[in-house]
């Protein structure tokens, strides 16, 4: 994956555990190194931040992708992100489809 940069859009909400100097700041700009899938929170995208290590507060490990809006000049650099929110769709469609049919 090619890094990305992003700005951070949204830090509230920080969880207790992790200290403000391993968390995001409001108008940052931060370089994401890994995008993948956060199954305990529904499915959504997360970003792996070169800037911060969240290693130890195990188990946040990536920060919201909802948090950060991506700097224009990156935008060739986003095919993960892409392929992610395709396979997001695509299992929420089947969820719903599934929903409908019988069994």
């Amino acid at each position: 994956m090619m890094p990305f940069r992003v700005i951070c859009l949204n830090d509230s909400d920080k969880p207790e555990s992790i200290p403000l100097s391993s968390w995001v700041k409001k108008n940052n700009t931060y370089t994401v190194v890994q995008v993948d899938k956060l199954h305990m929170q529904g499915g959504s995208i997360g970003y792996k931040i070169y800037e911060i290590n969240l290693d130890p507060y195990f188990p946040f490990q990536y920060f919201g992708a909802w948090r950060f809006g991506v700097i224009a000049d990156d935008f060739e650099n986003l095919s993960e992100v892409e392929e992610l929110i395709d396979e997001i769709a695509e299992e929420a469609l089947k969820k719903e489809i599934s929903l409908v049919e019988p069994a």
